[in-house]
């Protein structure tokens, strides 16, 4: 992934700014709205148990809960509820929109893509395509168009769960620091282990990507070549060779399939093991006794029960942007225009 190939991708995003400002906003909107409908599940709990808005809550969360104050302890949690419920209700309504502009955008920005290659193949003078095999030039404008969409929805995901991430860690910090610290320090060396894990899925993606171009090519030069093949009663060296190369490309996808679905189980693993130890820490740390303290508590440990599938979909969709990234490079070098002769139309 260079710095060429990220400008490219952004490029390829300029002309549609509007659907892309709105995807952002819309993006931290639903982040935002996810925190305050968690923040409000602290003085919730607490009216649950019986206790007081201001029994020693920290003071961000009472801002949240100050159009509450002056009602009665029943009807302040009636309204908690309804809060709870409307906060949630909307956080997924502006996430199904974000989706959907992401799909249209991901969408679109294929479909310019292939116009574009379309028209440089056309543009550029016989030698470049006596140069070049047709099984390449098909797996660009086909396969590694959509693989450059897949790059595009994953980036979509991982923007849309890299703000819910941040604004739940916000909401952690603000019901209590040092044990937002202790997660911090567990969840960089449950990363360093996932960081290990997938050191590989880059190169397994570039040999996935060969593998594909060489089968598209077998099959183009076959499927080409087919009367040749029966005059010369070559059907069953060739089809030796086509299995061969589907083979190849079995294997080269198997591998990049595995390594990518372990990282599911791997990571709530990790988390799970790393929420269990901050909930022995904060019973060894706090007074167990008091109802702020389990208000806080509950809250606490529900965010980093969210946090768990929220990090594994980040690390399942880096690892998809790693592996699908080699098509984003085959078409990024294949519209380059200072390696071709162009010829005028007619020519």
């Amino acid at each position: 992934m260079t710095r060429q190939e990220l400008t490219f991708l952004l490029a390829l995003v300029r002309p549609h700014g509007p659907y892309a400002f709105l995807f952002v906003t819309l993006s931290v909107l639903a982040a935002l709205v996810d925190s305050v409908s968690i923040a409000t599940l602290v003085p919730l709990l607490a009216l649950l148990q019986g206790g007081e808005l201001a029994d020693g809550l920290p003071r961000a969360l009472l801002m949240v809960t100050s159009p509450l104050e002056g009602y009665e302890p029943a009807v302040q949690l009636r309204l908690a509820i309804v809060a709870v419920v409307t906060f949630v209700l909307l956080k997924n309504m502006m996430v199904g929109v974000v989706f959907s502009i992401g799909s249209r955008l991901s969408n679109t920005i294929a479909a310019d893509v292939r116009v574009r290659l379309t028209s440089v193949l056309l543009a550029t003078d016989i030698d470049f395509h006596y140069r070049t095999r047709i099984g390449h030039l098909l797996e660009a404008t086909l396969a590694n168009t959509l693989g450059l969409r897949g790059v595009i929805l994953s980036m979509v995901q991982f923007a849309v769960f890299s703000a819910t991430f941040l604004a739940l860690f916000l909401v952690l910090l603000i019901i209590s620091v040092e044990l937002t610290l202790l997660a911090v320090v567990l969840g960089v060396l449950c990363a360093a282990v996932m960081s290990r894990y997938g050191r590989r899925l880059s190169s397994l993606g570039r040999e996935q990507a060969a593998a594909g171009r060489e089968l598209a090519t077998t099959v183009h030069e076959t499927l080409s070549a087919v009367e040749l093949i029966k005059l010369s009663s070559m059907e069953a060296e060739q089809g030796r060779m086509l299995r061969t190369r589907i083979e190849r490309h079995r294997s080269a996808l198997r591998a990049v399939d595995v390594r990518v679905r372990l990282i599911q189980p791997l990571s709530e693993a990790l988390g799970i093991t790393a929420i269990a130890l901050i909930v022995f820490a904060s019973l060894a740390v706090y007074d167990r006794s008091a109802t702020a303290m389990t208000a806080l508590l509950l809250p606490f440990c529900y965010i980093l029960v969210r946090l768990v599938p929220t990090v594994t979909i980040l690390n399942q969709t880096r690892a998809a942007i790693t592996t699908a990234w080699p098509s984003v490079r085959h078409v990024h070098d294949l519209l380059q225009t200072d390696d071709k002769t162009f010829m005028a139309d007619g020519d």
